[in-house]
């Protein structure tokens, strides 16, 4: 699992969607919590 604070998030957003497409789970870090996940949709 991948883990990004906010501002290296939006520094480096395409690369780590890029990751998340090839089948990777990102968590997004605000302040030192996870706030969120970014996952691939299922595609059915």
């Amino acid at each position: 699992m991948l883990k990004s604070g906010v501002r290296e998030l939006k520094a480096q957003l395409s690369q780590q969607l890029k990751r998340v497409q090839r089948g990777g789970r990102l968590t997004i870090i605000d302040r030192g919590k996870p706030t969120s996940q970014v996952v691939i949709e299922d595609r059915r």
